[in-house]
């Protein structure tokens, strides 16, 4: 018996973009170097990433019959959207995430 409950959400890869984009709101707010906002936003990306990675790790299918087509609509929309992080631009994060 597993000490903790499987899950079916990336918690803590949720805890972690949150605490990314605190830290990019917070550059933004008192106004810090640009260099540093760049940093922040590099960081809120990977993040970004790798909590879509986790999810798709998570709806693999384990047997072949286990594939749905709610699965595969989920699969491709979450390409796409790993695939629109990784193209966007630095700046653009960090207008997004300004207040």
């Amino acid at each position: 018996m597993p000490i903790y409950p499987p899950r079916n959400e990336p918690i803590r890869k949720i805890e972690i973009l949150e605490k990314r984009e605190l830290e990019l709101l917070k550059c933004n707010r008192i106004n810090a170097s640009l260099q540093k906002k760049l940093n922040k936003a590099e960081k809120v990306r990977e993040a970004q990433l790798n909590l879509i990675k986790a999810r798709l790790a998570l709806i693999k299918p384990y047997k072949l019959e286990d594939k749905t087509e709610a699965n595969e609509k989920l699969k491709v929309k979450l390409e796409m959207k790993m695939k629109l992080w990784s193209k966007k631009s630095l700046t653009s994060i960090i207008k997004m995430y300004k207040k």
